[in-house]
Parts: C-alpha cells; structure tokens; sequence
C-alpha cells in the first residue's frame, strides 16, 4: 500500500519511540512514500542504503535519538547528492507524516481522470492510509493540509477503511497547503 508505513520489527515500542522518517521524493519532488522507523539500527541502515544509490529523500531524526540511539556524526556519512536531512522534535516528526499523507492523496485524487468513482458517481474518493489513521487518529490537521472546499472525510457501507470525498465539480488540480515554517518547531 502507498502511502504512510511503520517500520517496526517488534510490537511492544511505544509511539513515542519514533527515531526517524523518511519521506521518499518522487520525480516532482512530492512525497511518493513516507516510512516511520522506531529501530535506529534499522532507520540508520535505510538511510544509508538509499542513500548509497541516490534516492532522493528528506530524513528527519528525531531530537530525542538524536546523540543518543543514533550517533551524532550520522549525517556526516551521507552524501548529501539526493538526501535532505534534518533534526526534528516529536511535533516536527508529526507534521512530516501527515505532510506526507496530504501529499499523497492530492496526488492519487489527481489521477483519478474525469469520471468520478465514489459509489453513487456523484464525488471523487481517495482511501487515507491504514498506517496513517493508525499513528494519527486526529485528521483535522490532514484536512488543513488538503486544498479542496468540499473535502469530508467518511466510510462505505460495505467497505472497510475511511476515504476522502471531494464533489465531481471542484477542480482537484491544486497542491497541499504547506503549513508554516512555525508549526514544524512548536
């Protein structure tokens, strides 16, 4: 499934225990995938590999591993050709995940063609990431990061997951909302 992943080998880590984040970049420079890691052994090996073969990517460590379960000349072995990397605290961490969520379903709801494919024909519909609704259970950021009038969020009868409507005539051809530099760092 695209979209937001957990990476996790064990089951008993906490949410808080995040280390790091990749968000893999697509050709345009929009998010194509976001993994969430709670194995620093296993983010730092990620990090690496990918960056070995030049995926271009953003990582974002977080504050807490930062000197501790990852060590501080980390970023010094990255190349820097393809990689953006930075610190970021448990909020900044948050915000990449649902940035990278937002990202996604603008894309797929871009690809959806003319025709809409909710159930009654009447509305276009993107299904949010298992992963994502998981880690996140609060959408009202999401819904400030997608840029559309009539967007709710809702079920199916019938099916299982929550998807993203948005009316057959509101323009879907428009970019997330970035949020401000601010909300990164409170």
């Amino acid at each position: 499934m695209k979209g937001v992943k957990k990476v996790e080998k064990t089951t008993t880590q906490k949410h808080d225990q995040r280390v790091g984040v990749i968000n893999y970049l697509g050709s345009c420079g929009h998010i194509r995938e976001c993994f969430i890691f709670t194995n620093p052994d296993e983010f730092m090996k990620e990090v690496l590999d990918s960056d070995y073969y030049g995926v271009p990517m953003s990582v974002y460590i977080s504050e807490q591993a930062w000197g501790d379960s990852i060590p501080k000349n980390f970023m010094e072995k990255l190349s820097g050709c393809s990689t953006h990397c930075s610190i970021a605290n448990k909020k900044g961490l948050s915000l990449r995940i649902t940035e990278a969520e937002a990202q996604r379903i603008v894309t797929e709801m871009k690809a959806l063609g003319n025709r809409p494919n909710s159930p009654n024909k009447t509305h276009f519909m993107v299904e949010l990431s298992e992963e994502y609704l998981l880690e996140h259970g609060d959408t009202s950021r999401l819904i400030s990061m997608l840029p559309y009038k009539s967007l709710y969020f809702s079920s199916i009868t019938g099916q299982k997951g929550i998807f993203a409507f948005v009316r057959q005539d509101e323009p879907r051809d428009k970019d997330i909302r970035t949020p401000s530099r601010r909300d990164y760092t409170r």
